[in-house]
């Protein structure tokens, strides 16, 4: 113990004996080799620090260079220590084997004028000489020791606190071998002012092996090292060169790392538009960062981004993207390969595999521009129609599928729930449709669609879709003017413009009896049904039908003009040929309830009319009673019921009617004249001369005018009539005295011209049901409602 005393005191003295002149060498060796000028204020000496290595402790260092003056620091610290080999110290040999440095702050600056603080005064070697003190250093120990790298001239500045750093190092002819463990703090590597700073404020965790080379001034870190950034790992590679080239070279690479740390590592010009991409499950990632040190140049960045089962938003769009698989790649270097160049850098993503929503695509992404990134979409995917969100699956029942090739570009400031269909923004996408069908809720007619449709961000067009429904299979071509706005919930209306053509229209299942299934009405179901209420669907049919068919009635070349909006239907025109003629109309279906129509009848087969319209439901003349052509302009109001029946008690018209050639064929109440007046004549079959009467129709009720009628029978005035379908009528007649005179087989009837009130005959009423109408003699008149 008394020897271990004794040994140490002596080591205390021996230090404490040199200490003065160590100092002194130290401060002429960074004089003499390097021009560098050293400060110090208290000098303090340990031997149990690095035990058994004998420690100088220097307070209050300042060292700086004499090249750019002496205010301006290389170094401050608060302590540095330095420790040397006692053995060597007795043969008074300095030789420097560990130092430990704290609270210091290393800076190297660049000035405006291309001065340096850090280019060091050369000076001519003397071989002859031996320097007294000499560093063959094993260990450095660094605490709360900042670097700053400031580039005046270029506003460059790298910023590193090292909090807590242990280096040990092996020396070699050529170089140094050092491992480096402790903790860091970057608070920012900013290379380009207008790109932003890298890793700003960043806690990283050193692990790192590295070779220094003397001769070519170049550090290389290599494998296995590896850096936590904020507690997490990833490895590292770099190649740093102070020598003529002056580069940096950094490579990090790291596994199942979450998207938002992998772009923290960028600049805030790149980290702004990667931000534009949402990836919620960890990555894989690399990145090589190639900076030209002392030069205001953009760095090379390469990296790669892989992802296996992701989730991803992209802008605001809030479009769910899941389950993909991804492949990034992001490059910024220019032509030369020498330095970066945002402007035509690129971020690729190919080939991208997943679901958007529930339907699988694949797509490929790339982002060029960096300064003012333009993104580039191209997708294939199949969309499953039951699985459609938005506006249109509460307002439709949908079903079958599409497949969709997409294309999708534009600047990505304007990826946002409100921009990105807006210009300049580009959307075009073709659909293939599969048996795709849709149902409004509260109707019960379905369309089925097959074929091919374009749209773009706002329209879809189509050129030649098969659409199958419940009453045509038809060759559909139109557009429909904001269905992707619609579809996407940004408005509750679209505007259709069809053209359609099929070779049978059957309208038989528009008015089949369906009975409704009542379900319990939820809190949800109201609301999509209020929501439904409020949608604005326009659509402007125009549909031409080679044959049509509606019950009975049979028609060619049905030529028809719809215009839908608002619940309320307008047939702007309408034209078919049937009956040996033609049927034209125009006509207003107003919430599907309230029908106002216009008809031209031209030239139409009377018995064929009454016999296809099956006697427009009444059966007091019928078409077997009937022969002849009609021909009939009128107005017609009338509501429908939930089936789309006429309402026969609602029922308004304004009729003027033509007919020629007319027969009446045992007809009942003509025939009971007979009783009265001419039993020798045929009153089975009547012919007519030319008819032409108006009259008005309200409910089962039509009101005649005072008409004549001609006839190989008789002639005969209608002074006044009410006939009525459903009830009792009342018809006044009169026939003239005339009628008197003999008529052969061949007689040809004719007008008088004359008014029932100029002529004189024999008055007579019909009255009662319409089949069972009595005849009497003198007039009555009828009962006012």
């Amino acid at each position: 113990m008394i020897l271990l005393i004794l040994a140490g005191g002596t080591v205390f003295v021996i230090i404490t004996f040199y200490k003065k002149e160590l100092t002194a060498l130290l401060v002429d060796n960074l004089k003499t080799n390097y021009g560098l000028t050293l400060q110090v204020k208290d000098i303090r000496v340990s031997f149990f620090d690095n035990w058994p290595q004998a420690s100088v402790k220097l307070k209050d260092v300042f060292i700086a260079n004499e090249l750019t003056g002496k205010n301006e620091p290389l170094l401050k610290a608060g302590s540095l220590s330095l420790s040397f080999n006692l053995k060597k110290m007795l043969n008074k040999e300095f030789i420097v084997k560990y130092i430990s440095i704290s609270d210091a702050e290393v800076l190297l600056v660049r000035n405006e004028n291309g001065t340096k603080n850090f280019e060091f005064k050369k000076q001519a070697i003397d071989t002859s000489k031996h320097s007294p003190i000499s560093f063959g250093l094993n260990k450095v120990a660094i605490k709360n020791v900042k670097f700053k790298f400031v580039n005046k001239e270029r506003a460059q500045n790298i910023s590193i606190n090292f909090m807590d750093v242990d280096i040990r190092l092996k020396q070699y002819a050529e170089g140094l071998k050092a491992t480096v463990n402790g903790k860091t703090l970057v608070e920012e590597l900013l290379f380009n002012p207008e790109k932003g700073a890298f890793l700003k404020n960043t806690r990283t965790t050193l692990n790192l092996d590295v070779n220094y080379l003397f001769e070519t001034k170049t550090i290389c870190i290599h494998p296995p090292s590896f850096v936590e950034i904020e507690n997490h790992p990833y490895n590292v590679t770099s190649l740093i060169n102070f020598g003529e080239e002056k580069k940096l070279a950094l490579q990090i690479e790291s596994k199942k790392i979450k998207y938002e740390r992998v772009i923290t590592l960028l600049n805030p010009k790149m980290r702004k538009m990667l931000q534009n991409f949402e990836v919620k499950r960890p990555v894989d990632a690399k990145i090589l960062l190639v900076v030209n040190i002392g030069k205001r140049e953009e760095p090379v960045i390469i990296a790669e981004v892989v992802g296996e089962n992701c989730d991803l938003l992209i802008g605001n769009s809030k479009i769910p993207y899941s389950e993909l698989d991804f492949r990034g790649r992001i490059r910024s270097i220019d032509s030369t390969k020498q330095k970066g160049d945002a402007e035509h850098a690129s971020v690729i993503f190919e080939p991208i595999k997943g679901k958007v929503y529930d339907f699988p695509f694949t797509a490929s992404v790339s982002v060029t521009n960096l300064v003012q990134p333009y993104i580039d979409i191209k997708a294939n995917l199949l969309i499953e129609a039951n699985k459609i969100p938005y506006e249109v699956s509460k307002a439709f029942v949908l079903k079958g599928s599409a497949n969709a090739r997409l294309s999708y570009s534009g600047p990505t400031n304007k990826l946002n729930s409100k921009e990105f269909l807006q210009s300049p923004m580009n959307l075009g996408a073709v659909l293939t449709f599969k048996n795709l069908s849709y149902k409004e809720l509260d109707r019960p007619y379905v369309y089925t669609i097959n074929g091919q449709s374009q749209l773009n961000n706002r329209d879809m067009e189509f050129d030649n879709l098969s659409v199958i429904t419940d009453i045509a299979n038809a060759n559909v071509k139109g557009k429909v003017e904001g269905f992707v706005l619609y579809i996407f919930g940004f408005t509750k209306k679209f505007k259709a413009t069809i053209s359609a053509r099929t070779d049978m229209l059957t309208l038989d299942p528009l008015f089949v009896t369906r009975e409704e299934v009542k379900k319990p009405q939820t809190k949800e179901s109201k609301n999509n049904k209020e929501k439904m209420s409020e949608s604005q669907f326009e659509f402007d049919v125009s549909l031409f039908a080679k044959h049509l068919l509606f019950r009975k009635v049979e028609a060619n070349n049905a030529d028809v003009a719809l215009f839908y909006k608002d619940n309320s239907l307008d047939v702007k025109s309408l034209s078919v040929n049937t009956c040996d003629g033609t049927i034209k109309g125009k006509a207003n279906i107003k919430n599907f309830n309230k029908l106002d129509a216009d008809i031209a009848i031209e030239d139409v087969n009377v018995n064929k009319l009454f016999t296809q319209f099956e006697n427009f439901g009444q059966e007091a003349v019928v078409a077997s009673n009937l022969k002849g052509n009609i021909s009939l302009n009128g107005n017609f109001k009338t509501e429908l019921d939930n089936n789309m029946n006429l309402k026969p008690e609602t029922m308004l018209g304004d009729v003027k009617l033509k007919l020629t050639n007319g027969h009446l064929i045992n007809f009942e109440p003509v025939q009971n004249l007979s009783n009265f007046l001419f039993r020798n004549r045929d009153f089975n079959d009547v012919t007519f001369s030319e008819l032409n009467e108006k009259f008005k129709l309200k409910g089962y009720e039509m009101q005649i005018d005072e008409l004549e009628i001609a006839s190989n029978v008789l002639n005969l005035f209608v002074v006044d009539g009410l006939y009525n379908f459903n009830g009792n009528s009342n018809m006044n007649i009169l026939v003239p005295w005339s009628n008197l005179k003999r008529r052969g087989k061949n007689y040809v009837p004719k007008s008088t011209g004359q008014s029932a009130e100029n002529t004189k005959g024999l008055k007579l009423n019909f009255n009662g049901p319409s089949k069972k109408m009595k005849i009497s003699l003198g007039h009555k008149e009828h009962n006012k409602k």
